[in-house]
């Protein structure tokens, strides 16, 4: 009876030694396959999240450099303009002071003497050197001797404009004064300094009476800055400009004018163009181009195609 009832007894403890180590494996490989599932699961929702934020990443990088992008354009465009603006300011000031001058001169004529300037007609005239110009129909008028004596007292304007002149050294520039009688005074300034002579064709039509400038600055009665425009020999110039008066009535204007470019030359001097195909515009309140470094295609002021062809509507012309 012992016997049997320990083989009894063997027989139960293997089959639950049997029993909880086949409860053991099943629980195992439960185990195993819920972690791997698990696993997997976490694997697809970190590459999913991983994918997401690599491209939240490049949208924001895109985002940004753009953004830095559009911030340099407007830094490097305000600054030239910034730039094209004190140019242009220097020269109304000048405008001013040679207006200011010249209304003094003729007020106080008891104070100077008549003085006598090289005539621009026909001969060379020299970098700087102011001279007189008188317009066609004055010519053809006539001087009178009250008039002969005014021009001689406006002419020691000459000294003022002389000076003037060589503060743009290096620029294309003119300092002019002219008055509403017909006569003009003025002294040119060269970037190369080179002496010039009017072409016979200037000066059988040249009256500057009918200049953008001068009709400008006598209409609004103080310092105007005019538009781009078409000068009489073909470049294309703008001017700052200020009425001058005798006994309070209006007697002519005085103007700093400068060629396009000799204004872009000073813009490109505080930023260089960086690269060849950049290119450097100027609009106007209309979106009108009015100053490029295009010289050709939409984006120029004038091109080869058209130079000929542009009217008022384009640029003002003289």
């Amino acid at each position: 009876m012992m016997n049997v009832k320990l083989s009894g007894q063997k027989n139960i403890r293997k089959r639950i030694f049997l029993l909880l180590l086949s409860v053991g494996v099943l629980s195992f490989f439960a185990i195993g396959i819920v972690s791997f599932i698990s696993m997997y699961d976490v694997r697809g929702k970190v590459m999913k999240s991983g994918t997401a934020m690599g491209a939240s990443a490049a949208g924001f990088t895109e985002e940004f450099a753009v953004s830095q992008a559009k911030d340099r354009i407007l830094a490097i465009a305000q600054e030239k303009a910034e730039r094209i603006e004190h140019e242009l300011e220097e020269n109304k000031y000048d405008s001013e002071y040679l207006a200011l001058s010249m209304t003094r001169i003729l007020a106080h004529p008891e104070k100077y003497t008549p003085q006598k300037l090289p005539l621009a007609n026909g001969r060379a005239i020299k970098n700087k050197e102011a001279v007189i110009y008188y317009a066609p129909e004055l010519r053809a008028r006539g001087i009178s001797p009250e008039l002969e004596r005014e021009i001689g007292i406006a002419c020691n304007i000459a000294d003022d404009a002389e000076i003037m002149a060589h503060f743009y050294e290096g620029y294309s520039a003119s300092c002019i004064i002219g008055a509403k009688e017909g006569y003009m005074i003025f002294a040119d300034v060269s970037p190369e300094g080179d002496d010039e002579t009017l072409p016979d064709e200037f000066l059988a039509t040249f009256d500057h009476r009918v200049r953008p400038w001068y009709i400008a600055a006598e209409k609004e009665g103080k310092s105007i800055i005019t538009d781009v425009y078409v000068d009489g020999d073909g470049t294309l110039s703008i001017n700052c400009a200020t009425p001058y008066y005798k006994d309070g009535e209006f007697a002519g204007v005085a103007t700093i004018g400068n060629t396009w470019d000799s204004l872009y030359s000073q813009m490109i001097k505080a930023n260089p163009v960086e690269d060849e195909t950049d290119i450097n515009i100027i609009l106007n309140d209309k979106g009108e181009v009015m100053m490029s470094s295009a010289r050709e295609g939409i984006l120029s002021v004038v091109s080869e195609q058209d130079s000929k062809a542009k009217t008022t509507k384009d640029i003002r012309k003289c």
